[in-house]
């Protein structure tokens, strides 16, 4: 009997779907006390490609030289945000004068290069030890949801904890103001982001809290 030959399946010229990029947290570093000009150092691990979301906040009289170099600001005078090229400095904010402050950095990956904030929102609480953003809709799948909390306290040195469905980066106090950023997986395309709230330590006299949606890579 002569053997039949096995066909070969036909190539259908296309490849396997390549794996949605997932935003990831690269690292945080962070000063805070009594001192003057702000500097704060890149977290080890950065390369370019990465987003720096840099936020401070002071009490006393001194005037920062804002935003820190090559960095955009957000909605609120105190956050701002930068797409990393090769052999990022440190992030400086020169004072005229020295103050109580605290200034956080925290990186991510995996961001857009060129339009890396799906949306962003900004809200003013100004009272309690419990406070919440204002949610912002995605214009995208896949975003991570980023949350600034800057608060001042009347008096003393208040300790921030993130919201419970939210991964803390980093925060720093000083006497009075303090500053922390948190992240979660974001909502989906057209979809409002959800939050819980941020808990201060001392009652807030005044506070600004930030959300930023980071936009994938591959969007």
């Amino acid at each position: 009997m002569i053997p039949i030959p096995t066909l070969a399946a036909a190539d259908s010229g296309t490849a396997a779907d390549p794996t949605p990029l997932q935003i990831s947290y690269v690292g945080s570093s962070g000063v805070n006390g009594f001192g003057g000009n702000i500097s704060v150092s890149q977290p080890a691990g950065i390369q370019a490609g990465d987003i720096g979301i840099f936020a401070f906040r002071f009490t006393g009289s001194s005037t920062p030289t804002i935003p820190p170099t090559g960095f955009t600001q957000g909605l609120h005078n105190r956050v701002f945000w930068k797409v990393y090229g090769a052999n990022e400095p440190a992030v400086s904010v020169p004072m005229t004068s020295s103050v109580q402050r605290a200034a956080v950095l925290s990186v991510f990956r995996n961001v857009h290069p060129s339009s890396p904030i799906s949306a962003e929102t900004s809200a003013t609480p100004n009272s309690g030890t419990s406070f919440s953003g204002t949610a912002a809709t995605a214009a995208h799948d896949r975003t991570l949801l980023v949350t600034v909390a800057g608060i001042s306290v009347s008096s003393g040195t208040p300790t921030l904890t993130a919201p419970s469905d939210a991964t803390l980066t980093i925060q720093r106090s000083a006497s009075v103001p303090a500053v922390g950023i948190a992240y979660k997986a974001g909502p989906a395309n057209g979809q409002p982001s959800t939050l819980n709230p941020w808990q201060s330590s001392i009652a807030i006299s005044s506070s600004r809290i930030d959300i930023f949606l980071l936009r994938p890579a591959d969007t």
